[in-house]
């Protein structure tokens, strides 16, 4: 059983952070920020006190603020947990990829395709490594001397 995923997370080259919520019910996501006080806070300062509104059908997203001060900042990428691993991570992917557009937009870095590359892999390794630090299951396969001496 995946257990819920919530942190505020602080993306290293720009100074901006972001809520990251990782579940297998993502509409569920006021109630998770609300039961976080330092991130209820944070968040509810950039987002003129407005919950998050959500689908059953989505997969993931990312939220802009809809505060003056911080109109259209990326303020959360949330992604529903898959039974398929590798469906999780090509939907991380695809909202990493959301998320860096927003990013290049409101820091005005759009020409900037060599640190978009960055971004996106930095990015993609912490999001993956906060996913697989929280998880509840083994994550990495025990490899025996004995598996490596096999012959076809």
């Amino acid at each position: 059983m995946e257990k819920d995923i919530l942190k505020l997370y602080t993306i290293q080259p720009i100074g901006c952070r972001v809520v990251v919520y990782f579940a297998k019910d993502i509409t569920k996501v006021n109630e998770a920020i609300e039961g976080d006080k330092k991130i209820h806070e944070w968040y509810m300062s950039r987002n003129n006190n407005t919950k998050v509104e959500t689908s059953q059908s989505d997969d993931g997203y990312i939220l802009l603020s809809e505060s003056k001060e911080y109109e259209d900042s990326p303020l959360l990428l949330a992604v529903r947990y898959s039974d398929d691993k590798d469906y999780f991570m090509e939907k991380l992917v695809h909202e990493i990829t959301h998320l860096v557009f927003h990013l290049e937009d409101y820091h005005s870095i759009v020409d900037e395709t060599e640190f978009r590359a960055h971004l996106s892999e930095m990015l993609y390794k912490d999001l993956r490594d906060i996913y697989r630090k929280n998880r509840t299951e083994v994550i990495s396969k025990v490899y025996y001397k004995d598996d490596f001496l096999k012959e076809e």
